[in-house]
């Protein structure tokens, strides 16, 4: 029964310690699963914030659960598919267009492909540039065609084509149009653009302008984007003074129709003078809900992997790097925030959200390493805790009193002496 007793007190004082160590707090969910891919390996700390040398690497796709695990099952990982963009700038008799073509591996698997690029000019070809061959990792790789001087004016079809390693295969194809003029007064190029977007939001646009100086009157500057079958679904027009033989940078904004569907789009910008023209396009999608995020993190870490070089570039030539690192600082503030409304994103909103989308998010819950929360202990507890604590003293006491050692009886100092 005395042992029994010690047990119950021993347990009782560890319980005590362990409440007092544990206040009450509040419990948040967290779900990490995105890693920082570093050039050192993983650094899977879920913080949020991108160590040097590191870059956010978007999810893999969960396995489909198993049969009575709860949920929607998942569809399996994607095994392949792969998409292109296309960038193409006007160029003049001799010179040679600049034509941008970015593959986009949608898979976990790297493998060497081809891309074929061809120029057609009323169904005829051209010219067709050597075929490219390169391993297309997963994200984007940019193939880049520069090596032809233009022999004819006019408008000319760009046809790219991503082939198999064996040339036999199309995979994918994308196409525009690129311009070639006997001499130009004017040019314009497309910098920078969202190349993810969403429906109803503003396509944000960086267009370089630049007058040869032979024009000094205001010029028509018209950008418009273009559907998968060539209409026109928003577009806006301005008048504006470039300096003569002076680059000039502006930054415009496009709003999409918020009814606007997933798919591949177009954006074209035009530089006008009369019957002067000079054009420019580029490429850009509006994904699924439930890619978005993911399509989004791939183009900016590939936005501040440009940053990051252009930072090095400008340090071995000394010059200045401020304006290439506010633009790195302000990529990877967009990284940091976008990571974390994904890890974070509220209950509430899986409603709101597809059924894929939810589906995928409630599948992270239960495969991701959570922080497990702890319930609140409340004051009761700590009471009860506490004279379960002070009983089991007390209790000791009395059953451990009996088997102390006695203490010497002092020696009677009043005593006599003996005779």
């Amino acid at each position: 029964m005395r042992s029994l007793w010690i047990v119950l007190l021993f347990v009782g004082f560890l319980i005590s310690v362990h409440a007092s160590l544990n206040e009450p707090i509040n419990v948040t969910f967290v779900v990490c699963h995105y890693a920082e891919t570093c050039y050192n390996g993983i650094d899977d700390n879920c913080d949020g914030v991108i160590d040097e040398g590191c870059t956010i690497a978007p999810p893999v796709t969960p396995e489909a659960p198993s049969p009575g695990g709860g949920g929607s099952p998942l569809p399996p990982p994607v095994v392949g598919g792969y998409s292109l963009e296309l960038q193409a700038f006007d160029a003049v008799l001799g010179d040679s267009p600049m034509i941008n073509v970015i593959v986009k591996n949608n898979s976990n698997v790297e493998t060497e492909l081809a891309l074929r690029l061809r120029l057609e000019k009323n169904g005829q070809t051209v010219f067709t540039y050597p075929v490219q061959k390169n391993k297309v990792h997963k994200g984007e790789t940019i193939f880049v065609f520069d090596d032809w001087n233009a022999t004819q004016a006019g408008r000319l079809y760009v046809i790219a084509e991503l082939l198999d390693r064996d040339e036999n295969k199309v995979l994918s194809s994308r196409a525009g149009v690129v311009t070639i003029t006997a001499e130009f007064l004017f040019d314009i190029a497309i910098e920078d653009l969202k190349y993810v977007m969403r429906p109803g939001e503003d396509q944000n646009i960086l267009i370089l302008l630049h007058n040869k100086g032979q024009i000094e009157d205001d010029l028509v500057l018209t950008y418009w984007v273009e559907d998968a079958l060539g209409r026109n679904i928003s577009s806006q027009s301005t008048s504006l003074f470039i300096p003569s033989d002076k680059p000039l940078r502006i930054n415009v904004q496009l709003p999409l129709p918020k009814t606007a569907p997933s798919g591949d789009y177009l954006l074209k910008a035009e530089i006008s003078f009369g019957a002067q023209k000079a054009s420019a396009f580029a490429s850009f999608e509006i994904p699924l809900l439930s890619e978005y995020r993911s399509k989004v993190l791939e183009e900016l870490n590939r936005r501040l992997k440009e940053a990051a070089d252009l930072i090095e570039s400008k340090k071995k030539e000394n010059a200045d790097t401020s304006d290439a690192e506010r633009k790195w600082n302000d990529i990877q503030a967009q990284i940091h925030e976008l990571t974390r409304e994904s890890v974070t994103l509220p209950e509430e909103q899986f409603e709101s959200n597809t059924d894929d989308l939810r589906s995928r998010l409630v599948r992270l819950l239960l495969d991701t390493h959570l922080l497990h929360p702890r319930p609140p202990i409340l004051v009761s507890t700590y009471i009860i805790l506490m004279v379960l604590f002070l009983f089991g003293i007390y209790t000791l006491y009395r059953f451990t009193k009996p088997y102390w050692p006695a203490a010497p009886k002092p020696q009677n100092a009043t005593q006599k002496p003996q005779e």
